[in-house]
């Protein structure tokens, strides 16, 4: 069990680069950390994600300060990053297990309010009819509940106060939120 003290912290702002990732090589390394490799990617993300619901800036510090297998460069994925596990709901539309969902994603904190998603392609499909298990819209080798959203680091305009998601149950990808509200949270390493 890996037991946590949460600090209040912040995600990786506009053209912020993310941890550096040397360290991280492989699968073998992912697996080693209790992750999972994304294929399309190349990120590693955390698998099983937490149990526990958590409000935004809990979110934040608790894959800030997360160390599992030996690894501490974990952190709370940016909006682009997050809705790339996206499978089988491509523009609102059901598709095949390996279906990339085409919504465009701009990064945290650079585009305006609305501009920040892609609307026509971020549409939602049938609720529990994913590739993965239970009906998710991500790969089928990831576990975990998609009952609900998922927060991402990223921000309206860079706000710092209104934070993007992604609900897995549905493929949609969501946002500006509220902050206090309580999303499910899978951190990541790797990127950039």
């Amino acid at each position: 069990m890996v037991s946590l003290t949460l600090v209040c912290g912040a995600g990786a702002g506009c053209g912020g680069a993310p941890p550096d990732d040397d360290d991280l090589d492989g699968d073998a390394d992912c697996q080693r950390s209790w992750g999972l490799r994304d294929g399309t990617t190349g990120l590693c993300w955390q698998d099983p994600p937490e149990a526990s619901y958590m409000d935004w800036e809990q979110a934040i510090a608790w894959c800030d300060e997360l160390t599992v297998g030996g690894a501490s460069d974990w952190r709370l994925p940016n909006i682009e990053e997050l809705a790339s596990l996206l499978r089988g709901c491509d523009d609102g539309t059901i598709g095949s297990a390996s279906t990339e969902s085409s919504c465009t994603l701009l990064p945290e904190g650079c585009a305006a309010e609305d501009a920040c998603v892609d609307q026509a392609a971020c549409g939602e499909c049938s609720y529990y009819e994913g590739p993965a298990a239970d009906g998710c819209y991500w790969e089928g080798a990831l576990t975990g509940a998609c009952t609900n959203a998922y927060w991402s680091a990223s921000t309206d305009g860079g706000n710092g106060i209104n934070p993007w998601f992604v609900t897995f149950g549905n493929g949609s990808v969501g946002g500006p939120g509220t902050a206090t509200s309580v999303f499910h949270v899978r951190c990541m390493r790797g990127g950039g």
